[in-house]
């Protein structure tokens, strides 16, 4: 079953899965499941196989998994949303596999490698609203939107991941009141609970953005919970500090200040940042991933 499966019983791999993948190494791995990066034994395609654990523990965990699943299949036709291949269930009918397309490695890793330019941040930015904005057609909202849910390949071509919290509207000025997702990311509405629409993750882009662009997070980071909440809620916006000012372009500063709007009212909807300047004018960016790439397997 790999070299996953002799770290511990979530590890391993259920054979009727290892009969049909062939399990590589670990790609990432969290409180919720481990993904590893495997084959196809029929096909030879490279695959994600991604195991959920206890899925089907409680009530909640059930509705995460099924709705990552659903929504998966419901969006998987479009091209920058990650696809999903295969289910399968645990023979201990508590864990569960998902099977997805691969992609070499996250927007997150990216950011820190720190070989983006304006021009892959424009593209990367497209995508993103691209995906949102097939989204939000649908009247489903991500809520878990960063950079690490952002799957990217060398080609600069974008996917979206980790549809488990995402939350479907009834109708297109629907509002949802549930508190999940990254709190780094979350909306100042969010964050006091109030309720919320599609522009919670315009707010989330808009810090992505300026991630992109400063090469970090563009709040002051705090291992402290209450911190980090005084920070997003009453703090001044990133975009009102000289640094920042100075580091963007005038249109990016534009575009990023209307998306991290604290009013969520005042935000532009997904249709406006794609016709904004800055977006508008992209190009496809193939990014240079080689060198990357190679830095970790050396250290894998």
């Amino acid at each position: 079953a790999g070299p996953g499966a002799s770290l511990g019983m979530t590890d391993t791999v259920d054979k009727h899965v290892s009969r049909k993948y062939d399990i590589g190494r670990v790609l990432g791995k969290g409180a919720y499941g481990i993904v590893w990066h495997s084959v196809d034994k029929k096909t030879k395609q490279v695959v994600a196989v991604k195991k959920i654990f206890d899925a089907f523990q409680n009530p909640t965990d059930a509705q995460r998994t099924f709705r990552e699943v659903v929504f998966l299949k419901q969006l998987s036709h479009h091209d920058n949303v990650v696809t999903l291949f295969d289910v399968f269930r645990a023979d201990n009918d508590k864990d569960i596999y998902l099977v997805f397309e691969y992609l070499e490695t996250d927007l997150h890793a990216v950011i820190r490698a720190g070989i983006l330019t304006e021009v892959h941040q424009k593209f990367i930015m497209y995508q993103c609203c691209n995906a949102l904005s097939y989204m939000h057609s649908a009247n489903l909202i991500h809520r878990d939107l960063k950079p690490a849910n952002i799957l990217i390949n060398s080609a600069g071509f974008v996917k979206l991941s980790d549809f488990g919290i995402s939350k479907e509207l009834n109708f297109t000025q629907g509002q949802a009141a549930t508190h999940c997702g990254t709190l780094a990311y979350m909306s100042p509405e969010r964050i006091r609970g109030e309720l919320y629409s599609f522009s919670a993750d315009l707010w989330s882009l808009g810090l992505i953005a300026l991630e992109m662009s400063c090469g970090g997070y563009p709040y002051p980071v705090s291992q402290n919970y209450f911190d980090t909440v005084k920070n997003i809620v009453d703090g001044p916006l990133p975009t009102e500090t000289p640094q920042v000012q100075a580091a963007l372009a005038p249109d990016l500063l534009q575009l990023v200040h209307a998306a991290i709007d604290k009013d969520p009212a005042c935000r532009p909807d997904i249709s406006a940042l794609l016709r904004h300047p800055f977006i508008a004018r992209y190009q496809a960016a193939p990014i240079d991933l080689r060198a990357y790439l190679q830095s970790l397997s050396r250290s894998a």
